[in-house]
């Protein structure tokens, strides 16, 4: 019994060594954005990355990868007194437009959403603290989901509220 659960764990790692792979560094240059207008800061791999000037109001930049990804950082007033939850609501239907939302987490003070429309994927994380809300989006092509999703973890561990 455990020969043949050995020899099916070896088959299994056999068949997945064999497996095609697309070439993903295995660290990435990683460098901070900090945005002192809404006291933020996230890391971006930017060998991936190229970030683009930052909003003429200050909330904010974009980057962008040859691939088509994109990350876009921001913070905004809620003016509205929109609710974490309501937040992630808005930001699901927004980005899973014609898709799905596949993982959703709202606790008090942030949500994060994920999910996938026919061509891309996307993962969204927002803090909401007082009157600001401080937020990352990042899509990319489905068929570089390998890529990216590490890279969209690596995000969401990075990105923190400074105050």
């Amino acid at each position: 019994m455990i020969r043949s659960a050995v020899l099916s764990l070896l088959a299994g790692v056999g068949v997945f060594a064999c497996a095609p792979t697309q070439a993903v560094p295995a660290e990435h240059a990683w460098k901070t954005y900090t945005n002192v207008r809404y006291n933020y800061s996230t890391c971006y791999p930017a060998d991936a990355l190229t970030p683009q000037p930052e909003a003429p109001d200050s909330d904010g930049r974009a980057f962008t990868a040859k691939d088509g990804a994109k990350l876009l950082v921001f913070g905004s007033n809620n003016v509205m007194a929109t609710s974490v939850k309501a937040a992630a609501d808005q930001t699901a239907t927004r980005l899973a437009a014609g898709g799905t939302t596949s993982y959703r987490v709202i606790k008090p003070g942030w949500f994060v959403v994920s999910g996938s429309t026919p061509t891309s994927e996307f993962y969204a994380k927002s803090f909401h603290v007082g009157d600001q809300s401080k937020s990352f989006e990042l899509t990319y092509p489905a068929a570089e989901a390998a890529k990216w999703r590490p890279i969209a973890a690596r995000l969401n561990a990075c990105f923190h509220t400074l105050g």
